[in-house]
């Protein structure tokens, strides 16, 4: 999709909810291949409800689409492109901006633990990413989770977004960080902006590379390396030069097991580069085992893994 023209219509239709399931995919690739483009769909996300809130027709939106972009170079650079979300901005109308109503539509999404992680678009133009097993409620910038979850918040100058889970809550007014939480530990890793945590008896401010975790009623905040814990979105992340015990503490948080790693000193050495699919499946383990010449025992919730 980045070697075409770029496809208005398409981007409309997709923010609509008009857009078939393959086109839908086509857009999501399209917003996160690149941040320049995640940044237009949201400029023109913006346009488009603007436009819904003036009483603009549909019609004359996609003739000012078309003027818009004949007046564009065939293939216009991105630069263009925002310019170009710019210029339809204006023509639709300054004064909308200010007295755009806040969406209060109510989403909410249920994924079993056989399911992909998936990609939600919010009414507030921000995203989430569920992992496997996981649900979100959503309504008007407010946001309840259980499980795992990945969110790249849209900023708001007028209202907060929060995240709300059992034992915490988390405010954000644009950034992006994961949110994780199960029946023994809750935690909150930042990969931008900076997020405000109230926990028992607590707050704190995390910044990114920096997590909070609530552990068996004790609370910790600790420097980690985000892109791990946001690995998997993806179903077959690239990880660089990654120890056993990153993974580990990664797949803890993500999944909730208690991992425990016998005899470390004669693991820490070893690191691994390339290419693993990180879904809670026999095949996951099996690599690992290979991968670190370990042998992994499940026990329930449990994980030991000793040197072979």
């Amino acid at each position: 999709m980045n070697d075409k023209p770029f496809d208005h219509q398409l981007l409309i239709n997709f923010i609509d909810g008009t857009a078939s399931e393959t086109e839908q995919q086509q857009v999501l690739a399209w917003i996160n291949s690149d941040a320049a483009n995640k940044e237009l769909y949201f400029r023109v996300k913006d346009i488009l409800d603007h436009q819904r809130a003036a009483g603009i027709s549909p019609q004359d939106i996609r003739a000012q689409w078309q003027q818009v972009q004949q007046a564009l170079a065939p293939r216009p650079r991105r630069s263009a492109w925002l310019k170009y979300a710019a210029i339809l901005l204006v023509a639709i109308g300054v004064a909308v901006y200010f007295f755009y109503p806040e969406t209060s539509r109510r989403i909410l999404v249920k994924l079993s633990l056989t399911d992909s992680a998936r990609m939600i678009l919010l009414p507030d133009s921000s995203l989430v990413w569920l992992s496997p097993g996981s649900e979100l409620q959503y309504d008007g910038r407010a946001a309840r989770i259980k499980g795992t979850g990945y969110f790249d918040v849209k900023a708001h100058a007028d209202k907060a977004f929060t995240v709300q889970t059992q034992r915490m809550k988390v405010t954000v007014l644009g950034t992006s960080f994961v949110v994780r939480e199960d029946d023994r530990r809750s935690a909150v890793v930042v990969s931008s902006g900076a997020v405000k945590v109230n926990g028992p008896q607590q707050t704190t401010t995390l910044h990114p590379n920096e997590q909070w975790l609530l552990e068996d009623g004790r609370s910790r905040k600790e420097q980690v390396n985000a892109a791990l814990y946001t690995a998997w979105k993806e179903d077959d992340p690239y990880l660089q030069n990654t120890s056993l015990s990153d993974i580990t503490d990664m797949l803890s948080l993500i999944y909730g097991y208690t991992i425990s790693i016998e005899k470390p000193e004669q693991l820490k050495t070893q690191t691994f580069s390339g290419r693993i699919s990180l879904k809670d499946k026999p095949e996951l383990w099996n690599t690992l085992s290979v991968m670190y010449n370990v042998t992994i025992l499940k026990n329930e919730r449990h994980i030991t893994i000793q040197p072979k």
